[in-house]
């Protein structure tokens, strides 16, 4: 598993960055159901007397299908008979004795009920035999806290600077209850296994991977909700607890018909791109009182900008020859490709005393008022007392120009224009201002506006530069 990763990076100076690896794991977004495990149960005897055997049924099955097993040594001359039993919740369900035409085994396939007390009983009835005996088998299948994923994830970091001097950083993947922080975006498959019959005849096909087959655009197989990084042997510089926006395609895969879980893999609607953005991030002291702890919350599609989707086809077409005549079976799934611009609206911040009990909280807006350019046009910050400072952007999409006049608003026509002949710099900030809000009345105390001018053929540079100076702020 571990068979080809960058391991150790080592620098000019002498230092080096080790990262050391574990397999992923995943408590969301598929089975947590182990295999099924064998067990048996068996009451037997030689000579003379009687066993008994007790045993309970468990797993998440409610049923499971399993057999018994009966061995008696002679065929009964003289009765009473030799004899096993089995009893389910006290009450005795069948008795079998040998008859002269049965052979010494026999199996009898049986069903077992989840949770019902079971038992065996082998008598030989007051016959002195070789051996009398009775087995039950079943299998159970028990819920797991976590499971194995495919993959691996970073468990250390170690970083030396080249002096002796090296940094540790440990990473747990677990929620607050213990259990695993992974969600499985999708169900790896290994093998794919495609058998058709016609009524007839039959087409077996049978395909075996090391590697799993991955839907496009679906992102890693395991993600994290939670992540917490420890800062120095076992936290001793205190430890970083992030979440992150996590989930799966559990839903869409389940309307494909699951066919993406066979051979070809059929492709549906991924939404990993709506997955991935950091919720969260708490700091801790290395006595574990909070810090720290930043919130931020994003804008989804299609607010603030519009969702976009193609509609695409996944379509598996194969033909058998079925006594002489063709055969033809076809598979299809509609799948959306979608794209959207998902943007940070809102980041919350407590910063807390080293006890962690008393704290002052500070929020910022992020907002985005033009929507032709889809950028960050103003920020504002409201402090614990509800003073405000907002900072205003603008890029050179929110100028209108009609016939440009002059170098400068000829270099901006340019600058907004992302055509193949446009200078293609809608991001560059040409007017940035600051001000500070009480109640009623907002004060710029900062301002500033660049022009840009054409020096060379496409080579738009910052021209002037002018600055709001004023010692006292300004309504």
């Amino acid at each position: 598993m571990k068979a080809g990763v960058l391991t150790r990076i080592t620098h000019p100076t002498g230092g080096f960055n080790e990262f050391i690896y574990e397999a992923n794991d995943y408590s969301n977004g598929g089975s947590l159901v182990s295999d099924p495990v064998p067990y048996n149960a068996s009451a037997g005897i030689t000579g003379t007397g009687q066993r008994t055997m007790d045993f309970t049924v468990g797993g998440v099955d409610p049923t499971s299908s399993g057999h018994l097993t009966i061995y008696t040594s002679e065929v009964c001359g003289v009765p009473p008979c030799p004899f096993v039993q089995l009893f389910d919740n006290g009450a005795l369900i069948s008795t079998w004795t040998r008859d002269p035409n049965e052979p010494a085994s026999i199996d009898i396939p049986w069903t077992f009920t989840r949770d019902h007390n079971y038992t065996l009983i082998a008598s030989t009835a007051g016959h002195n035999i070789t051996a009398i005996a009775i087995t039950a088998y079943w299998s159970e299948r028990v819920a797991l806290p976590s499971k194995k994923g495919a993959g691996l994830r970073i468990a250390q970091v170690h970083a030396d600077d080249g002096m002796g001097n090296v940094t540790v950083r440990k990473y747990r993947y677990v929620e607050s209850d213990g259990r695993s922080s992974g969600w499985l975006a999708a169900d790896p498959r290994y093998e794919y296994n495609r058998n058709v019959s016609t009524g007839v005849d039959q087409c077996i096909y049978y395909s075996r991977s090391s590697a799993p087959q991955n839907v496009l655009g679906s992102g890693p197989l395991v993600a994290y909700r939670v992540v917490t990084e420890s800062l120095g042997v076992n936290g001793v510089f205190g430890s970083t607890q992030r979440t992150f926006k996590a989930g799966c395609d559990c839903a869409n895969a389940g309307q494909a018909g699951n066919y993406n879980r066979e051979w070809p893999l059929l492709r549906y609607t991924t939404d990993g791109w709506r997955r991935g953005e950091q919720l969260s991030a708490e700091d801790y002291s290395a006595g574990g009182q909070i810090q720290r702890s930043i919130t931020s919350m994003y804008g989804t599609p299609p607010w603030p900008y519009p969702l976009i989707g193609l509609r695409g086809l996944a379509v598996d077409v194969y033909s058998i020859i079925s006594l002489g005549v063709p055969f033809n079976v076809t598979w299809a799934n509609p799948f959306l490709v979608r794209t959207g611009l998902k943007v940070q609206t809102d980041v919350t911040t407590t910063v807390y005393d080293t006890t962690g009990t008393n704290s002052v909280t500070t929020n910022q807006h992020f907002g985005y008022g033009n929507l032709n350019h889809a950028q960050l046009t103003d920020i504002t910050e409201t402090n614990s007392d509800g003073t405000q400072r907002i900072t205003r952007l603008k890029y050179p999409g929110d100028y209108v120009i009609g016939t440009p006049s002059g170098p400068e608003a000829a270099a901006l026509a340019a600058m907004q224009n992302v055509s193949s002949t446009g200078a293609h710099m809608p991001g560059v900030v040409i007017e940035r201002s600051v001000s500070v809000k009480s109640g009623l009345s907002d004060r710029v105390v900062q301002a500033e506006i660049t022009t840009f001018k054409e020096f060379l053929a496409g080579q738009f540079l910052p021209y002037k530069h002018y600055v709001f100076n004023s010692p006292s702020p300004v309504p």
